[in-house]
């Protein structure tokens, strides 16, 4: 992932997410959505590249 000035670019994007794994992850407190985030992150790690 490109970084500017040490912080990762992100891009918005519509993704529909099972209602039952967001209250989850809701659940969780603050920062939440970073947690959420860096579930297809570290799996985006073991893909091939192109």
């Amino acid at each position: 992932m490109r970084k500017t000035q040490g912080a990762p670019i992100q891009q918005v994007v519509s993704l529909a997410i099972d209602r039952d794994v967001l209250d989850r992850f809701r659940a969780t407190g603050p920062d939440w959505k970073k947690r959420m985030n860096a579930i297809p992150h570290e799996a985006a790690e073991d893909l091939p590249t192109a």
